[in-house]
């Protein structure tokens, strides 16, 4: 599909089914001077090189997406999706000479190929290795085609999302240097053509070495890289086999934790003295390692998406300030590949649930509008095309999740992003998605409740990672809270896109849902208050952001909260009874739980000394890096330094500035880069108790009074 577009005449080539990771060489003629752009996509992940130099800075090409409807994708189980897939361009012409130039295409293992190992599982592919390209010369085009030479090369296991083994016993990196003896190597093979939409050149950022750490050693020969974080230990080899073991904590003794190796390796085998080695198709997720075999530790590289970061805060509170720093940090290292992951060493997955309640703290932490756009289309394409079921990973691939708190991604992801950025366009492009999503939604209710999914035995979660290993909240109540609150989003989209019939729809839906949670969950009794589920993990809050209760409900969560020291809320209520606190006057409260050093709180992460938000309150938690409880630091900007928008705004053209008077917190500043530019907040509290507060905000930014 639109093929010709991109690489007009290029052919796919690879190898012989059953040759696994394969690198291509090819030649072409140019002139100096000429300006030479090559077009190319290849998978699973690849590496090109012109002339024996890497073309490109980037990292773990190409973007992932969910590239075929392919039955021998194993998960697809009769699921139609969208699809899509990023042709990649470089201009090579720093790199070209006068006559015959190579290029070296190096394929390993990405999404496409699928993993050779996940948790001593095989997984479902799309197909085997390949490439396709097309390289403008001046005025001449040279196209991919079986003249080209493959072989098998040293990559003898590729798993994007363990790691991977080299064998360097036949071949090393020689094979990419320009006069590179490969006459015995043989013609490339004719493969399956890519049935996708080719889409133009993603402005999607993508991963890049951020920066290099010199680590640590102690004396159990474990090396520390500081924080936790995504990238590789470069080694120089001294000859012979090494392994790098990796971890994210270490136990009381020094030693390696490997229970949080997460099945992740490295092993480099007949390597030669003085070789420098590193990973060339997947990162690693650790903070600690030991190297078994001879090699020296060069450098550990940190690698991301190179998103920039567009805010600020500090405040005399350094547990706030951890939160916030913390934060950035665990996204920046969930941010791979043009998706926003779960966790970086595991599962490596895009989850809606996860992606959908952080979006607003990603919105005003970090430079993400382009990121995001790319991932609200991948959203958008693991719809089921059928149903109308969103799934619980975009790109999809097999995971677990919930129709609410996950689904709900489809309209909340590009709502946010038009609120926050005022770009319409993503949520204009797939609002009947949208509606499509809704309508399943309402197939799949009993009484007005929210209760199955499809296909049939499928998880359907509500909340998810609670303090305690049994939620007390049903996941009826949780999916049709999300159900609601995402009608109540479509219906403004609707209203503003022009479309009166589905507003009407829509809110008399709502009505009729908001009917069936107070008759199910209202506990209304004059002594305790008018609550729902009696409070528990924050079930007061999820109802009043939907417009259920009243000023008891208010009260009740208020009181509760206030003799609470601790958060008892999963991923999706920690961000809600955090908002809602502050809604309602009482940031004191909100601050309060989120620097809790004990059970649940930030601060009793930031006490056992995490670099990265982990998977759950308690340790020893699965993975110790994952973004999803961030989504409090949102109320930083929204609720500390009371930056808001005014009802009707987008992209920040009218706000209020209300800062939030917490007792102990006597100075805050902090910053949001908006549409319009930056706008600054920061107070400190004068000696009668009062706050002085200063506002920066650019030209067309109203600040209502």
């Amino acid at each position: 599909m639109n093929f010709e577009r991109f690489f007009g005449k290029a052919s796919w080539i690879g190898a012989l089914e059953g040759s696994g990771y394969i690198t291509v060489r090819d030649s072409f003629d140019a002139k100096k001077g000429e300006k030479t752009e090559i077009t190319i996509l290849g998978f699973g992940r690849f590496v090109l090189y012109v002339n024996g130099k890497r073309a490109h800075d980037d990292y773990f090409l190409p973007l992932n997406t969910f590239f075929e409807n392919k039955e021998s994708y194993r998960v697809l189980r009769g699921r139609v999706f969208g699809t899509r897939a990023y042709p990649c361009k470089f201009d090579i012409s720093h790199l070209v000479h006068e006559g015959k130039n190579n290029i070296t295409v190096l394929l390993g293992g990405g999404w496409y190929t699928g993993s050779d190992v996940y948790a001593g599982k095989t997984q479902g592919y799309f197909g085997f290795p390949k490439v396709c390209y097309k390289i403008n010369v001046g005025d001449e085009v040279f196209y991919s085609s079986t003249n080209a030479k493959y072989s098998k090369y040293f990559v003898e296991k590729s798993a994007y999302n363990a790691g991977e083994i080299y064998d360097f016993k036949d071949f090393g990196m020689e094979i990419v240097d320009e006069n590179y003896d490969d006459s015995s190597w043989s013609n490339a093979v004719p493969a399956e053509p890519l049935e996708t939409d080719l889409y133009a050149f993603s402005d999607c950022p993508t991963d890049k070495l951020i920066r290099e750490i010199k680590p640590t050693v102690n004396d159990k020969g474990v090396y520390d890289a500081s924080l936790n974080l995504t990238g590789f230990p470069v080694l120089i080899s001294g000859g012979g086999d090494v392994e790098v073991i990796v971890s994210e904590d270490i136990n009381p003794d020094g030693t390696l934790d490997e229970e949080h190796t997460d099945w992740q390796f490295l092993k480099f085998k007949n390597t030669k003295k003085g070789q420098r080695l590193v990973p060339l198709f997947t990162w690693l997720g650790f903070r600690y390692f030991k190297i078994i075999g001879e090699a020296e530790v060069e450098c550990v590289q940190q690698i991301h998406t190179d998103v920039k970061v567009t805010s600020t805060f500090d405040s005399s509170n350094e547990t706030l300030n951890w939160v916030y720093n913390t934060f950035i940090h665990t996204m920046l290292s969930n941010m791979h590949e043009g998706q926003p992951s779960d966790c970086p060493q595991i599962e490596r997955r895009g989850y809606t649930g996860d992606g959908q309640i952080t979006a607003p703290a990603v919105f005003r932490t970090l430079g993400a509008k382009e990121f995001y756009k790319k991932w609200i289309a991948d959203i958008a394409d693991a719809q089921d095309r059928v149903t109308g079921l969103v799934q619980n990973t975009a790109p999809f691939t097999s995971s677990g999740g919930g129709p609410g708190g996950w689904g709900i991604a489809i309209i909340k992801v590009p709502y946010e992003y038009w609120k926050y950025y005022g770009d319409e366009r993503p949520a204009r492009l797939i609002f009947h998605e949208m509606m499509h999503y809704l309508d399943f939604m309402e197939e799949h209710c009993d009484f007005g409740l929210v209760t199955r999914t499809e296909p049939a035995g499928a998880w359907c979660l509500g909340e998810w990672c609670l303090p305690y290993l049994k939620p007390e909240l049903p996941p009826p109540f949780v999916n049709t809270y999300f159900y609601i609150k995402a009608m109540q989003m479509g219906a403004e989209l609707a209203n503003v896109f022009g479309h009166p019939e589905y507003v009407m729809l829509l809110n008399d839906r709502i009505e009729h849902h908001k009917k069936a949670i107070n008759a199910a969950y209202l506990n209304d009794f004059p002594r305790y208050g008018t609550q729902y589920l009696g409070g528990t993990q924050g079930a007061d809050a999820f109802a009043l952001d939907i417009g259920l209760g009243n000023e008891s409900t208010v009260q009740c969560l208020i009181d509760k909260y206030d003799k609470l020291d601790t958060f008892d809320t999963g991923i999706f209520g920690t961000e809600v009874v955090t908002r809602m606190l502050f809604k309602y006057g009482r940031g004191d409260i909100a601050v309060k739980l989120i620097t809790a050093e004990e059970p649940y709180g930030f601060g009793a992460w930031k006490k056992q000394g995490a670099t990265t938000f982990w998977e759950y309150w308690m340790k020893p938690s699965r993975s110790l890096s994952h973004p999803m409880f961030g989504s409090p630091v949102a109320s930083f900007f929204d609720g500390i330094l009371g930056i808001e928008q005014c009802e009707g705004s987008i992209g920040y053209s009218k706000i209020t500035v209300k800062p939030a008077d917490i007792k102990g917190l006597d100075r805050v500043s902090g910053s949001i880069t908006t549409p319009k530019g930056v706008i600054s907040v920061s107070y400190t509290r004068k000696e009668d108790g009062t706050l002085d507060v200063k506002v920066d905000a650019p030209q067309g930014v109203k600040i209502v009074k």
